[in-house]
């Protein structure tokens, strides 16, 4: 994501919330290699994956990153 690049994640929940929530690539059914094979054709869509790899960038530098894990962790602590 933070290359800039779409990614392409199978549907398990912890793989789909970031993707969904992020807007950065594409889901495939777990154990459906047509699936997979689909969501890759998908990529070949430039304007597609311009728009998902830049929706990743956006993301790593507003949420996924360490520095707002620590945040989130230092509040959870002084909550205790």
């Amino acid at each position: 994501m933070m290359l800039g690049r779409p990614v392409i994640v199978s549907s398990t929940r912890p793989m789909m919330r970031v993707v969904d929530d992020a807007k950065c690539g594409l889901v495939f059914e777990v154990q459906n290699p047509q699936s997979l094979a689909e969501k890759i054709i998908q990529l070949k869509d430039r304007n597609l994956s311009e728009q998902l790899g830049a929706n990743g960038i956006e993301a790593v530098a507003d949420r996924y990153n360490w520095q707002q894990t620590v945040q989130i962790l230092l509040e959870l602590y002084r909550g205790l």
